[in-house]
């Protein structure tokens, strides 16, 4: 039931209201199209990653050089070879030999290298006291090394006052070992050795005082070229008053010449 006292609206305020009703149906449909738009948009991307430059690194360091190698080895200098057959004897050898040998109880030993027997090579010549008497060695080279070829003995001594290898005979290239030796105060003689042709032998008298022996005098005796003079015991008489006796070599031995009296 309508209110009596109020007036049904009139045709201007309906049309106001359908207006009205149709400017919030269009403003409703604006805004679900800004609405639509803003949605298709893209999103925005996140930012990239930033990118990592790696810092520059120092180079690792040169590797130690290798240790200097040690010089190939020098080429060996050249040697003398050494000789494996007979070869002759050189100085050296002879030093070697004389510097070790030594007989047991020698006393004064002497040497001396020289030709004996005339061959071209040097034989080594000893001579020492030995148990008060001359002691005589001979060593010959045999081709590689020097060795003992010949011991002998002389007359008495208290001491060598001589010692020589020479031609004493004269009918070379052979030569003679000659000692002086002195025994006591007034004793003095000499020995003899040679070459025979064979081997080293001693020189011994033919006739007179000394027969049969190679050594020579009693209170003095001399030796020349080719010629012996040696004392004899003159006992008892005084020994100013001893004859003298003179051997010459004929060649192959000292034959007895002749008897030299003192003058008194």
């Amino acid at each position: 039931m309508s209110d009596p006292g109020r007036s049904p609206p009139g045709p201007g305020v309906v049309v106001i209201g359908v207006v009205a009703g149709l400017l919030v149906v269009l403003l409703i449909v604006l805004l679900l199209l800004l609405n639509g738009r803003r949605d298709d948009r893209p999103l925005a991307q996140p930012p990239p990653p930033p990118t990592i430059v790696p810092l520059p690194t120092q180079p690792p360091p040169p590797p130690d050089p290798p240790p200097p190698s040690a010089p190939p080895p020098s080429p060996p200098a050249p040697t003398t070879p050494v000789p494996t057959g007979p070869r002759d004897p050189t100085p050296a050898d002879a030093a070697e030999f004389a510097a070790d040998f030594r007989p047991e109880g020698a006393d004064g030993l002497r040497s001396v290298a020289a030709d004996v027997n005339g061959d071209g090579v040097n034989e080594i010549v000893f001579a020492a006291i030995v148990a008060d008497v001359v002691r005589l060695d001979v060593a010959a080279w045999n081709g590689e090394t020097y060795e003992i070829a010949y011991t002998g003995q002389g007359g008495a001594a208290d001491e060598i006052s001589g010692f020589t290898v020479r031609d004493s005979t004269g009918d070379g290239p052979t030569r003679e070992i000659v000692t002086s030796q002195n025994v006591g105060a007034q004793g003095q003689s000499v020995s003899i050795w040679g070459w025979d042709g064979a081997a080293i032998a001693p020189q011994t008298a033919q006739d007179g005082c000394w027969t049969g022996s190679n050594t020579y005098g009693i209170i003095g005796a001399r030796v020349g070229r080719g010629r012996i003079e040696a004392t004899c015991d003159g006992s008892p008489l005084p020994t100013a008053a001893w004859p003298t006796d003179v051997y010459l070599w004929d060649g192959a031995a000292w034959a007895y010449d002749s008897t030299i009296d003192p003058e008194l």
